[in-house]
C-alpha cells in the first residue's frame, strides 16, 4: 500500500483493475494512455520525491474510503456467493430453488458498482444511473452508490439533487474527503458558496494531500473576489501534485483578475506544458495577452484553442473579436458565423456579428442579430445598447431612446448607453431644454 503505482490504460485484466483503484481513490492522472506516457509518467513520479512522501502518507486512508474496501460489499458478494452454490447444489439433488426467495441478494454489488464506474467515465450516464440503483434495491444505504448518483445529478445541472444524494453518503461513511468536495462542487453551483467552501475546506482537513479540493477551494474562493486565498490554494495543489494542468489554469485566471498579468500567462505557460492539448488554457492565454495588445499572439492561441477543440464556439468568438481589432472585419464575420453554427444561442457571438453588421451599414441584419442576442440572454445591456445605435442609423431615434432607456435600467452604471439616451433625446423627445440640461448635469455628476 505504500507505493503508488502508474497504470497502463487497457482492455487487459491488470489494466482494468489499475485503472479502477486509481479512479476510485482520485488519482487519475496516474493512469497513462500511451506506452510513452506510461514511461514519461513513471519518470516524473519517481524523481518527485515530494510527491511520493504525499502519496505514501495517504495512499492507504484513500483506499480505505474506496468503494473498493466496502466491508459491507464484500460481504455481501461472499454471501451471494455462497448462496449460488448452495442453489446450485439443491437444483443438482432435485432440492428447491432459492431465487424466489433471496432475489435481490444475486447482486454483487463490488462488481456492479465497477460496472457502474466504467459506464460513468464513458459518459453513459443513464445506464449507469441503472446500476448504481440496482445497487440501492440491495443496499439502500451502500455510500458510494448513493454518492454517484450525486456526482450523475451534479454532471447533469440537478444540484440540489445531488447535494440531497452526496448528503445521505456522508451521512453514512463522513470520512470520506471526495464526497465533501464533490458536495462542494453542487453546492458551488446551486450559488451556497459559503457551505461549498466548507466542504472543501473538510475535503483536505481529512486528507491534507488532495489537490483537486485544494483546485475546487480555490475556484470557491476566487468566486467570493479572495483571490489572494485561492491563489494559495491553487500552489498547494500543484505543491502536492506538480503535474496538475487545471490547477496551473484556475492559477493563471486568478492571478489575471488580480492583474498580475505575467504571473497568470506563466501559469498558463505551464499548464500547457503540461497538457499541450489544453484547448482551455490556451483560450485563457489569448484573452490575456490580448489584454496586453499582443494581438498576432493572442490570434495565435485562439487558433490552437479551435484546433484542438473544433467546436470551441467562445475560442472563435474571442477570435472574431481579435480580427476586428486588427481591421480584418471579412475574418471576424466568418469566426461569429462560426461560433453561431457551433452554438445556435450564443449571445455574445450575435452580438458581436450585429456590431460587424451595423458597420458595414447593414443596420436591418444589425437589428436581427441583436434581437436574436437579447432573446438568448436576459437582461443583456450591451445588445440593448447596440439595437440603440442601429435605430439610430436607422432613424428611428424614440426607439433608440427606448433600448438606450433599458440598458441604462439594466446596468444603471452603463456610461456609454446613459450618454447614448441623452444625446438621442435632445431631437424631438419634447422636453424643455431646461429638464434635458439638468439630466446632463446629472450624468455628469454621475460619471464625469
Amino acid at each position: 500500500m505504500g507505493v503508488p503505482v502508474v497504470t497502463l490504460r487497457g482492455d487487459r485484466h491488470v489494466s482494468s483493475v489499475g485503472s479502477s483503484i486509481l479512479t476510485q481513490i482520485g488519482l487519475t492522472d496516474l493512469i497513462a494512455d500511451t506506452e510513452y506516457d506510461y514511461i514519461a509518467k513513471a519518470v516524473r513520479l519517481a524523481n518527485d520525491t515530494g510527491r511520493l512522501m504525499g502519496l505514501r502518507a495517504s495512499l492507504r486512508h484513500q483506499m480505505q474510503m474506496s468503494p473498493l474496501c466496502n466491508a459491507s460489499a464484500f460481504a455481501q458478494s461472499v454471501e451471494a456467493a455462497y448462496r449460488e452454490m448452495w442453489r446450485k447444489f439443491n437444483s443438482e439433488n432435485g432440492k428447491v430453488k432459492l431465487e424466489t426467495q433471496i432475489p435481490n441478494f444475486q447482486v454483487n454489488i463490488e462488481k456492479e458498482l465497477n460496472q457502474g464506474v466504467a459506464l460513468h467515465q464513458a459518459g453513459e450516464f443513464d445506464k449507469a444511473k441503472e446500476i448504481y440503483k440496482k445497487i440501492l434495491q440491495v443496499d439502500p444505504n451502500q455510500p458510494d452508490a448513493l454518492h454517484l448518483l450525486g456526482v450523475i445529478a451534479h454532471q447533469t445541472g440537478k444540484n440540489d439533487e445531488a447535494v440531497s444524494l452526496i448528503a445521505r453518503a456522508i451521512q453514512i461513511n463522513p470520512q470520506n474527503p471526495l464526497y465533501y468536495s464533490n458536495i462542494g462542487a453542487a453546492l458551488k453551483n446551486c450559488g451556497r458558496v459559503d457551505e461549498a467552501i466548507v466542504s472543501y475546506k473538510k475535503a483536505v482537513e481529512i486528507n491534507p494531500n488532495y489537490p483537486e479540493a485544494y483546485s475546487n477551494l480555490g475556484n470557491a474562493l476566487k468566486h467570493q473576489g479572495k483571490i489572494d486565498e485561492a491563489v494559495v490554494c491553487y500552489k498547494r495543489a500543484v505543491e502536492i501534485n506538480p503535474n496538475y494542468a487545471e490547477a496551473y489554469n484556475n492559477m493563471g485566471n486568478a492571478l489575471k483578475t488580480c492583474g498580475r498579468i505575467e504571473e497568470s500567462l506563466a501559469a498558463y505557460n505551464k499548464a500547457i506544458e503540461i497538457n499541450p492539448k489544453y484547448a482551455e488554457a490556451y483560450y485563457n492565454m489569448g484573452g490575456t495577452v490580448k489584454m496586453l495588445n499582443r494581438l498576432e499572439e493572442s490570434l495565435e492561441c485562439y487558433k490552437k484553442a479551435v484546433e484542438i477543440n473544433p467546436n470551441y464556439a467562445e475560442a472563435y468568438n474571442n477570435m472574431g473579436v481579435v480580427y476586428k481589432f486588427m481591421g480584418k472585419s471579412e475574418e471576424s464575420v466568418e469566426c461569429y458565423k462560426k461560433a453561431i453554427e457551433i452554438n445556435p444561442k450564443h449571445a455574445e457571438a450575435y452580438n458581436n456579428l450585429g456590431i460587424a453588421m451595423n458597420n458595414q451599414g447593414r443596420a436591418g441584419e444589425a437589428i436581427d442579430c441583436y434581437s436574436k442576442a437579447m432573446a438568448h440572454k436576459e437582461n443583456y445591456a450591451e445588445a440593448h445598447n447596440n439595437m440603440g445605435y442601429a435605430m439610430n442609423d436607422q432613424g428611428r431615434l424614440r426607439e433608440a431612446a427606448e433600448y438606450y432607456r433599458k440598458a441604462v435600467e439594466m446596468k444603471p452604471d452603463y456610461n456609454q448607453a446613459h450618454s447614448n439616451l441623452l444625446f438621442t433625446l435632445q431631437y424631438g423627445s419634447g422636453h424643455s431644454p431646461e429638464w434635458l440640461f439638468e439630466q446632463h448635469r446629472l450624468w455628469h455628476e454621475k460619471h464625469a
